[in-house]
């Protein structure tokens, strides 16, 4: 449906509604408000896809039409009745002279002042016509006005109650419909069962990507947190999987925090470039907040300077 409204002033509605709106009950919350879409699609099934508007207003053109032709057949009679009335005026003036010299009788001029008073009456019919027409096509113009604009107002009732419907629409599905932002695999945090009331907040489970790229947050003290650099490799060793069985998992520090955190240290972050594989080649399942100690390694030494720097500190004792 919301795919034929082209605008609220004047879209094509021929295909709006085709078919009649399903009547569906148990809808809830939402009851009402498809209710009166309903009812206002269906007024506009008959008033804009049926071609009501439409209709009615050729009609009101093909009067207005008319009525035009009307007046200017009027205006042609007119014109003939008032040129005949000159030449009538032009014989009554010739009759009179004839009266006055009692040439004609009186009897015989008021036969032509009889005339000339029917001529006086036929162009005030005509004329009285002629405004009659005029203020036929006027209402006629205004009517077709009021038209139109009854087809905006319905046009806009339809998409306002749609529009309405679709925000109602949304906001259920805000507030009782769970929406991933990506696809993947769910991975649930805690049972959930059907009826089950839930708060507001609560976090029931994470969606893990087909292409997920792992890292770990990481707190590191004071002590020693000059020599850390961004690059440096970290190893992490999953409490969860004991680091005898399933290795440890390998990561870079990718960037580092400026200032100390509330617990006087300071947070990394820590990218795993091989995932959840441990140098055992072992795959590790995800869980999310999985707990892990950290060892960073500051500098890289042969075994020969290892062994030189025990005995430096040996010969200082």
């Amino acid at each position: 449906v919301t795919n034929t409204i082209k605008s609220t002033s004047g879209g094509d509605y021929t295909s709006l509604v085709t078919a009649p709106l399903p009547i569906l009950a148990q809808l809830g919350t939402l009851q009402a408000d498809y209710e009166n879409f309903r009812t206002v699609g269906e007024q506009a099934k008959y008033l804009l896809a049926g071609g009501y508007f439409e209709k009615r207003q050729a009609a009101l053109q093909a009067d207005i039409s008319n009525m035009s032709k009307l007046q200017q057949v009027g205006k042609e009679q007119l014109n003939l009745v008032e040129q005949d009335r000159k030449l009538q005026e032009k014989e009554l003036a010739a009759y009179r002279k004839l009266a006055d010299e009692k040439v004609i009788a009186p009897l015989e001029l008021n036969a032509y002042e009889s005339k000339m008073l029917g001529k006086e009456g036929a162009i005030k019919s005509l004329a009285a016509q002629m405004t009659n027409a005029r203020m036929s096509s006027t209402a006629k113009s205004t009517e077709l006005l009021e038209l139109s604009k009854a087809k905006g107002e319905q046009q806009s009732a339809f998409s306002a109650a749609l529009f309405n419907l679709k925000s109602k629409i949304e906001s259920w599905v805000d507030g009782n419909v769970l929406v991933a932002p990506t696809t993947g695999n769910v991975q649930f945090t805690q049972r959930v069962i059907a009826g089950q009331a839930l708060q507001a907040g609560q976090t029931l489970f994470f969606i893990q990507p087909p292409q997920t790229a792992y890292y770990a947050e990481v707190m590191a003290a004071q002590t020693g947190f000059g020599k850390v650099e961004k690059g440096q490799e970290v190893q992490l060793k999953i409490l969860s999987y004991p680091v005898e069985e399933y290795g440890f998992l390998k990561g870079k520090i990718e960037h580092l925090t400026a200032l100390p955190s509330r617990q006087d240290s300071f947070l990394l972050t820590v990218a795993l470039p091989q995932g959840l594989k441990t140098n055992y080649g072992k795959e590790l399942s995800f869980r999310n907040g999985l707990a892990a100690n950290a060892a960073i390694v500051v500098k890289e030494r042969r075994l020969a300077e290892r062994f030189l720097s025990e005995l430096i500190k040996l010969t200082k004792r």
